[in-house]
């Protein structure tokens, strides 16, 4: 990134710390609308406050990330209620009771505390690599440049795509943190290019496998064009880490994933058209008498045959 990005960066991160939406939250399913100046620790999900001046400019940051996954609804600041409904139901599946899930939403005093409370991960790497990623958080928010993601040192979700995969995806790194023995150390070594792949292989997987038990065959779709080439882009970044190109390989991850996405959905689609043809029902010629119905049979036609021979 260079100097005059960071600067522009870190100048409207300014502007957004001076707005006091960052610490106001709405809970969805919460039929008051009035809102509060301080985040409820007791809501696992939260939202923050619409703004169309920082969402909207949040909205132009997220254009790059929307073109390269082809849906605009990633990183659009405009979370859904449908969106919202399904991460709950992956994240009370799995058993994510304590996760705290962000939708659009900047609350960089509640991430300090959560910082403090974490007890999954050590005090050492909570107050170093922790502190490291929450200064980010804090300078350089999600709510203007967007970046779903989960932070396993506050052991929080952050979310601005309205792209039920995608929150999944980061909820599903949280489900592989809390079983691992060292959560610490390994949410570490996930930060190391090429490492970072272990988790991303087991969410993506974890999620693709799960939509398509639940049998909808829209969000299977959805969530394996989205899902291949967002793998791809982390897989050609990982590699480009160590062999620099250009973002070339970085491009071919992410054009090979959208390939196997198209590849994969239309092999589903087929699927879906086999399995329902052999369901439909054999028909056979329909003779009305009356107001019954019934088919021909070989036995009616030979007691016609006899009747014609007999006369």
């Amino acid at each position: 990134m260079s100097q005059s990005t960071m600067c522009a960066r870190i100048g409207l991160s300014a502007l957004l710390l001076m707005t006091i939406f960052g610490c106001t939250t709405l809970h969805s399913t919460d039929s008051d609308l009035s809102l509060n100046c301080d985040s409820d620790a007791s809501m696992q999900f939260e939202r923050g406050r619409p703004n169309v001046v920082i969402d909207g400019i949040g909205w132009v940051f997220g254009i790059p990330s929307r073109i390269a996954l082809w849906n605009w609804d990633v990183e659009n600041h405009n979370i859904s209620a449908d969106t919202e409904f399904r991460l709950e139901e992956y994240v009370a599946d799995n058993n994510l009771h304590d996760v705290k899930v962000r939708l659009n939403q900047y609350d960089p005093g509640g991430e300090w505390r959560r910082l403090t409370t974490n007890h999954r991960v050590s005090p050492g790497w909570r107050y170093t690599v922790g502190t490291v990623s929450l200064v980010g958080y804090t300078l350089l928010p999600g709510r203007l440049f967007g970046n779903d993601a989960y932070n396993p040192f506050t052991n929080t979700i952050y979310v601005y795509s309205d792209v039920p995969a995608i929150g999944m995806v980061e909820a599903g790194y949280a489900k592989d943190v809390h079983q691992r023995s060292y959560p610490g150390t390994y949410a570490v070594s996930q930060l190391i290019p090429g490492f970072n792949l272990s988790h991303e292989t087991l969410a993506t997987r974890d999620v693709i496998n799960y939509v398509s038990d639940r049998g909808e065959v829209d969000q299977q779709r959805e969530t394996i064009n989205v899902l291949h080439p967002r793998y791809g882009l982390v897989f050609g970044s990982a590699v480009e880490s160590y062999l620099p190109a250009g973002g070339v390989i970085e491009l071919g991850g992410l054009l090979a994933g959208h390939a196997t996405g198209r590849f994969k959905t239309r092999r589903l689609s087929a699927e879906i058209a086999d399995s329902e043809a052999m369901e439909a029902p054999a028909t056979s010629p329909i003779l009305a008498v009356g107001h019954e119905e019934f088919a021909p049979t070989a036995l009616d036609s030979a007691s016609r045959s006899n009747e014609n021979g007999s006369e």
